[in-house]
């Protein structure tokens, strides 16, 4: 039974690199194709079109994942499709082609569903280069902490106005863990039929009449039988071609995904805010030099 591997990229660039890490597997180029774009404007070899026919195009206008594959390449997405490929085979490519972090298409498609998308349009017509980069922008968005600023002015005054406490923070940094899809692959089964022919030696049996003249005295023998009626049955047998199938498993392909574990070091900043104190000096008030009597008025002496 034989396969088709199929996985959809965002660039050109990404799409080619792949391909050449299918070809390095011992793949023939010739099973190797690429389509960009819709497949109204972009022509390719009629092995193209066949091996994206059987990858869900075509034959299955009507199936979902068709309109998901029209969809991406409407949006500027590359596909790269590898067929026809034993079972074993199927495997290792479908390894190659998950190093360059194809798509998932699933996670996309829901993506397009949250912004209204209802579902692949033939008549849709293909993205412009500017929304083909809007596009690749959303898709690489990814959230962030917004920060928070405060009038710096304003707070110092009210430093000096009031008693206040000034808190003294330092940052931790705090790794995690989160699980993010990289893409994937999806694998097909197909059937094919191929015609097959025996050669087998059948045998026929043919009844056989052969009549004579002759001419001779009749015998005793010939006497007791000549004058009786009587009748014979000669049976004509042949032997046909009887056509039986048995089938048998010949390969296994065994779907799974290997885990394996990185360290990965990771290097941020972190912040720490420090409060310096600077002692100012005494403020001295500047008039006429007397004494304070006990009214609190000042009192300048007079000269005799």
């Amino acid at each position: 039974m034989e396969r088709t591997v199929v996985a959809v990229f965002d660039s050109r660039q990404e799409a080619e690199a792949a391909m050449q890490d299918v070809v390095a597997c011992g793949v023939d180029r010739q099973q190797v194709h690429l389509r960009e774009g819709s497949m109204e404007d972009v022509p390719g070899t009629k092995a193209a079109d066949e091996a994206i026919r059987r990858a869900g195009w075509g034959d299955h206008l009507g199936d979902e994942h068709s309109g998901q594959y029209r969809e991406a390449l409407r949006r500027g997405s590359c596909l790269v499709a590898v067929d026809p490929l034993p079972q074993d085979k199927a495997m290792d490519v479908a390894a190659a082609l998950s190093r360059h972090d194809p798509i998932n298409l699933d996670d996309r498609v829901a993506g397009w569903r949250e912004r209204g998308w209802q579902g692949y349009d033939a008549a849709a017509p293909r993205f412009s280069e500017q929304e083909v980069r809007t596009e690749r922008d959303f898709n690489a968005q990814r959230p962030r902490a917004a920060a928070t600023t405060g009038d710096t002015d304003s707070d110092a005054n009210a430093s000096r106005q009031q008693a206040s406490t000034i808190p003294v923070v330092e940052e931790d940094l705090a790794v995690g863990k989160r699980m993010v899809e990289r893409g994937g692959v999806r694998i097909y089964t197909r059937v094919t039929e191929r015609p097959v022919e025996e050669s087998v030696t059948l045998r026929e049996e043919h009844a056989r009449v052969q009549r004579r003249d002759v001419d001779r005295p009749a015998t005793e023998a010939d006497l007791r039988t000549a004058f009786k009626e009587g009748s014979m049955e000669i049976a004509e047998r042949s032997e046909e071609a009887v056509v039986s199938k048995q089938a048998r498993v010949v390969g296994e392909v065994d779907v799974g995904k290997d885990v394996s574990e990185r360290t990965e070091k990771v290097k941020d900043t972190v912040r720490r805010s420090d409060v310096e104190v600077e002692d100012l000096a005494a403020s001295r008030t500047t008039g006429n030099t007397g004494t304070t009597g006990a009214d609190g008025r000042t009192r300048t002496p007079r000269r005799t």
